[in-house]
């Protein structure tokens, strides 16, 4: 048989786990079947640090691991091991605090899900979230390529044209409490810093850019997009994609888009609460480390080294975790606000190791869910070079 011959798998019985068969495959997106190569046992649904070219991983992070060598080569790094020591044992709540604030962001995730939907439980979303968070933090994709890879980690507890919807809606009040918080941030540094004109234009002009981006992205979701795309590019010539028999399930995931906007107002405001709250407990935690140092912050600085560094590691996405550019942010911060520059690179550490430590216990929690839904394929039908049948509708 051609090697290129594939199986489909439908979703019709989620139920019928043929994991004992060995056979691997992965999901179509958008028409929610299951592909299965033929003759090839292929490690799929995983993002890859090796479907990227070499230079796009490497170069921005050596770049940004210089800055950080720079920064504690003219900062001093006995300084800053210093604030580290007069930290002590005040990283435990750093870190306890980090956990609430996860199950907040996991908790806004499962009101993104209607009420009428058997979801997965909240354990199960927050180990996601964390293995998804850690594939964000090691590769440059923007906070995109973790979200990417839920749907596919969730397959064995829900169908991906029925998690995409809640993830797209989740991503999209977690962007918009971003623009919000950042809004705020702004607002406070062109009132209080001495920042130089083109500086504060260049600030300004990035968050109303983002603003606009966030908000065209939401209204698009509540008007059905996905599906009118699809019949645009069904008209153009690209019946050889069969997008027809795509349109079923895309029809579906924009429904539950629109819904989530208009039939679950509370849902999307209490989702967009819970992500705006995530923040807060951002604000919170510098906060408390600035406190543990002695540098006696004020409510105020903390929102801005929270909201501000954050602009930064948003436009240069491309480099892995915003390794060198958080740590200049908040170095930067820190002497405009006199706290010197020591408490500044101190602080963006200490943020930096709670960030290592979650990033390991994603990567940790990443192996079993990969594994899982690697070996979960139900429902096997032989591809015999006809149309797609149709996914299986509610």
């Amino acid at each position: 048989m051609n090697p290129t011959v594939a199986l489909r798998v439908l979703c019709s019985n989620p139920s019928n786990d043929l994991a004992q068969t060995g056979v691997n495959g992965f999901e179509d997106p958008v028409s929610s079947r299951y592909i299965i190569p033929a003759g090839n046992r292929l490690p799929v649904g995983a993002v890859s640090m090796k479907t990227l070219p070499r230079g796009v991983r490497i170069v921005p992070l050596l770049v940004g691991l210089i800055i950080l060598v720079v920064l504690l080569y003219k900062v001093g790094i006995r300084d800053v091991v210093g604030n580290f020591a007069i930290i002590g044992w005040g990283l435990l709540p750093v870190l306890a605090l980090s956990v609430l604030w996860k199950g907040v962001n996991t908790y806004a995730w499962v009101l993104a899900f209607p009420p009428d939907l058997e979801r997965p439980d909240f354990l199960t979303l927050y180990r996601v979230a964390m293995a998804g968070d850690s594939i964000n933090n090691l590769l440059p994709t923007g906070n995109v390529g973790g979200e990417l890879a839920k749907p596919y980690l969730l397959r064995p507890h829900i169908r991906m044209a029925e998690s995409l919807p809640a993830i797209l809606a989740n991503k999209t009040m977690e962007l918009l409490s971003g623009v919000i918080f950042i809004g705020l941030g702004v607002g406070l540094a062109l009132f209080t810093l001495p920042l130089p004109s083109r500086l504060r234009l260049a600030i300004g002009s990035a968050v109303v850019v983002g603003g606009l981006l966030v908000g065209l992205f939401s209204y698009l979701q509540r008007k059905h997009s996905l599906s009118r795309l699809l019949t645009f590019l069904d008209r153009i010539g690209f019946e050889k994609f069969r997008l027809k028999a795509k349109a079923d399930p895309v029809k579906r995931i924009d429904e539950r888009l629109s819904a989530f906007y208009h039939h679950y107002p509370w849902r999307f405001l209490g989702c967009l609460s819970l992500r705006f709250l995530s923040r807060a407990l951002g604000v919170l935690e510098t906060w408390l480390i600035l406190d543990l140092m002695g540098a006696e912050p004020t409510l105020a600085t903390a929102v801005l080294f929270v909201s501000l560094p954050l602009i930064l590691t948003t436009a240069l996405f491309f480099v892995p975790g915003g390794v060198g550019l958080s740590e200049a942010g908040h170095t930067y911060l820190a002497s405009l606000f006199s706290l010197g520059s020591v408490a500044g690179l101190s602080l963006a550490l200490v943020k930096r190791c709670r960030q290592l430590f979650w990033t390991v216990v994603g990567s940790l929690l990443l192996v079993p869910l990969q594994l899982r839904a690697s070996q979960y394929v139900p429902n096997i039908v032989p591809d015999t070079g006809s149309d797609p049948v149709p996914a299986a509708t509610d």
